[in-house]
C-alpha cells in the first residue's frame, strides 16, 4: 500500500516533476526482480518483432520523455 503523505507530496507536485518522480522510481527498480507474466511476455515479445521488422518507426526512450516534458512544459 501507498503512504498516503508520499501520495499526497507527489500529487502537489507539476506534471512535469511528477514525470521526473516516476522515471526516478522507475529507474531504482532492480529489474531483474520484477515478475514478468506470460501475458506481459507475450506483448513484450510481439513488441520486439514490431521494432525488429520496422527499426526507423519507434522512437528512442530519450525522445518519448523529451515529447512528454514538451506536454507538461
Amino acid at each position: 500500500m501507498v503512504n498516503p503523505t508520499l501520495l499526497e507530496q507527489v500529487m502537489s507536485l507539476t506534471i512535469g516533476e511528477q514525470v521526473e518522480f516516476i522515471g526516478a522510481v522507475w529507474d531504482s527498480l532492480d529489474h531483474r526482480r520484477v515478475p514478468v507474466t506470460a501475458t506481459d511476455r507475450k506483448m513484450l515479445d510481439e513488441a520486439l518483432d514490431e521494432l525488429r521488422a520496422s527499426p526507423r518507426a519507434g522512437i528512442t526512450a530519450a525522445e518519448s520523455v523529451a515529447r512528454l516534458r514538451t506536454l507538461t512544459a
